[in-house]
């Protein structure tokens, strides 16, 4: 990443006390970014950073990992883009594909922490007159399951590690092929984390097992009531 030109990075660190579990739970985040970046250019460049802290008072010192984020402006410079604030768009506004990736991909994740059309953990650029989203902050996740995360009430989920299809109707009717071609990344997705070597050996299965259960059912997906009632009226049908 350059600091020359684009400096406005966000910086991922450590949110609890215990060191250890704080360092697995960003390393499995950094390795969230990590996969999505496998999927797509369109999505954000991290880079795992070594970080001294110094207590102005005491003068001691102590060291932990983090990791920075592209700066918005250098993604939206990279994919040759115009960063766009926009709220409450159509689901036919945004790139073809795109909006399937993000849905689905969050679904592997188990992520229900994010809204494209309301811009929750997500950015929107436009390019071409389409509408790009770019996920982010993954924390929340089920392959990331912090202590501090919380099951979304909304769809009656009893576990941080339960998934359901928060994409639109419309991202169901194009859904096959991005299934197929989450099922042809699988073997380079778990690399990604098999490879890593700041990750312990158990996290490393647990973070696998959890995408197992994915990969195995990849076109069972669960739907929450609204879509269930569209795909029942005949409205939408996912492709085969």
């Amino acid at each position: 990443m350059s600091l020359n030109e684009f400096n406005d990075m966000k910086l991922v660190t450590h949110c609890l006390e215990d060191k250890e579990e704080a360092k697995m739970l960003l390393m499995k985040e950094y390795l969230t970014y990590q996969i999505y970046e496998e999927l797509t250019e369109h999505s954000y460049r991290t880079q795992l950073v070594r970080i001294t802290y110094k207590d102005i008072k005491t003068g001691k010192k102590s060291k932990n990992w983090g990791f920075l984020i592209e700066d918005t402006a250098q993604l939206a410079n990279r994919i040759q883009a115009e960063k766009c604030d926009c709220w409450g768009n159509s689901p036919k506004e945004f790139h073809h594909g795109t909006a399937e990736l993000v849905s689905l991909f969050q679904y592997m994740i188990g992520n229900e922490d994010f809204k494209v059309e309301a811009l929750k953990n997500v950015k929107t650029f436009r390019k071409d007159g389409q509408l790009i989203p770019v996920p982010y902050d993954f924390d929340f996740s089920g392959l990331v399951d912090a202590s501090y995360a919380i099951p979304n009430n909304d769809y009656q989920m009893k576990y941080v590690t339960d998934r359901i299809y928060l994409g639109s109707a419309e991202s169901l009717l194009e859904l096959h092929s991005t299934q197929t071609f989450f099922q042809a990344k699988e073997h380079r997705i778990k690399g990604i984390i098999n490879d890593f070597r700041k990750l312990d050996t158990n996290s490393k299965l647990i973070m696998t097992t959890y995408l197992d259960s994915f990969f195995q059912n990849v076109e069972a997906l669960n739907l929450p009531k609204h879509l269930i009632e569209v795909m029942g009226s005949g409205k939408g049908r996912v492709a085969k």
